[in-house]
């Protein structure tokens, strides 16, 4: 294991995976495309980013969004939640060391239920009907007219104890393997 292009990433030692760093998405906002076993979180996302938590996505294991699409962070006050994200996913990984699991994802039961959960706050909001960049709305390309929910709207109140509720369920929703 070693830093990967001087940018002081440490990367595994697999040959499935391929980094880019800092590539435009088409709804103008700035991603990592990260390819595993084949397949691309580009393509995986086509018609909206999909995770759990916003920290994960099902099929690309061990690689974390701390402040990402559909993410507690996004709505509330920025700092202190992508701070309170970062202790719990401090908190998993060293889980994960403790415990020898090699690889962490979400299952895709749990993505799909979060996927429910975060777009239910849409229609709580006039964001719900709204052309914009939270629906990932972008009238300057083909196929960006569509409704994709980008931000997760429950107070920090809800999300903060939920986290700590699947850590506390030996981290719910997320497939470990050793």
């Amino acid at each position: 294991m070693g830093p990967l292009d001087g940018y002081g990433i440490t990367r595994p030692a697999v040959s499935e995976e391929r980094l880019s760093l800092n590539t435009p998405w088409n709804d103008g906002t700035i991603h990592v495309i990260f390819e595993w076993g084949g397949e691309k979180l580009i393509n995986k996302w086509k018609d909206g980013p999909l995770t759990y938590l916003g920290l994960q996505t099902a099929g690309f294991p061990n690689m974390f969004t701390l402040a990402g699409p559909q993410s507690g962070s996004v709505s509330s006050n920025f700092p202190p939640a992508i701070e309170a994200m970062l202790i719990w996913t401090c908190d998993l990984i060293k889980h994960l060391e403790d415990n020898q699991v090699k690889t962490c994802e979400p299952t895709l039961a749990a993505e799909r239920e979060w996927l429910e959960e975060y777009t239910a706050g849409y229609h709580l909001t006039l964001l719900g009907s709204s052309k914009s960049w939270f629906t990932c709305y972008n009238s300057n390309l083909e196929g960006r007219d569509t409704f994709r929910p980008l931000v997760y709207f429950a107070p920090a109140a809800k999300f903060r104890p939920s986290m700590v509720a699947i850590a506390e369920n030996g981290y719910e929703g997320f497939e470990l393997k050793r």
